[in-house]
């Protein structure tokens, strides 16, 4: 159960950032999340 509330927390900090950063993120990418992976990649 530790598990499954750290991911809740962490997936809530992850939209709060998100929601922070929306103006940066492409119009065209489908979710913040996946923007995220793809800056990950092209590091």
């Amino acid at each position: 159960m530790e598990a499954g509330q750290r991911n809740r927390e962490l997936g809530e900090e992850k939209e709060q950032d998100s929601h922070a950063m929306g103006a940066v993120w492409p119009s065209q990418l489908p979710s913040p999340e996946e923007s995220l992976q793809l800056l990950w990649l092209s590091l």
